[in-house]
């Protein structure tokens, strides 16, 4: 039997005084690096 490959998502929620806006340096990093990443606005 062939094992499945797992592949890590980031979800990326930020804290009560930030917004979204807090996590745009690191979303380019996570997906040039290959990782599926989503954040929570």
């Amino acid at each position: 039997m062939a094992e499945a490959k797992k592949q890590k998502h980031f979800v990326l929620v930020h804290g009560s005084n930030h917004g979204a806006w807090c996590w745009y340096k690191l979303k380019p990093q996570l997906e040039a690096a290959g990782f599926p990443t989503f954040v929570l606005v």
